[in-house]
């Protein structure tokens, strides 16, 4: 009706370039609109700049966004969880379910690898929990290279990990963490 106006979710499709931004960009982009009107077929055309942000970069208004970091096919989490397992196999023991073995094992060897837990002074989760301010994830790889990560960094490679030899995971945020 006249005067009257409507709201439409907008879908954007990025090519695999995307994964090479490390750092916020502007990238122009354009809505085209086609619509009738009094039985005319019409197209506007609107310019839009849109904010991308770095591929490790998220907002945590929806913390069921941290689940695309998670990746059972990352290489090096794979490899890590791999040998974890062969070592818990070696080990095996009757009377302790497997999975807990293979987490136990692999929370072993991420102490033993060395893998802190570490403050991200810039954009802590339990500072950006519930708002749309931008904090830095890790993939799995990353923690593993760093040695480190804050809740969500370690959280994400815990679940990598597990995922990689068939543990299926879950997060549960509670205030401050993840």
């Amino acid at each position: 009706a006249k005067g009257s106006s409507a709201s439409v979710n907008l879908l954007s499709f990025f090519n695999e370039q995307i994964l090479e931004l490390t750092e916020k960009t502007d990238t122009n982009s354009y809505v085209i609109v086609s619509y009738s009107n009094m039985g005319l077929k019409r197209t506007k055309t609107f310019a839009l700049d849109v904010a991308v942000y770095g591929r490790n970069n998220m907002s945590w208004d929806d913390d069921r966004r941290a689940a695309v970091f998670v990746s059972s096919r990352d290489p090096a989490a794979m490899q890590f969880a791999k040998y974890v397992t062969s070592i818990v196999r070696e080990n095996f023991r009757e009377d302790v379910p497997i999975n807990i073995q293979y987490a136990s094992g692999i929370f072993e060897a991420l102490n033993e690898f060395g893998i802190n837990y570490v403050v991200d002074p810039a954009s802590a989760f339990e500072d950006n929990v519930g708002t749309s301010s931008i904090d830095f994830l890790q993939f799995p790889y990353q923690t593993l290279v760093y040695h480190g990560g804050d809740c969500d960094d370690l959280t994400i490679l815990n679940c990598s990990l597990l995922e990689a030899i068939g543990i299926k995971t879950a997060f549960i945020t509670v205030p401050g963490h993840i």
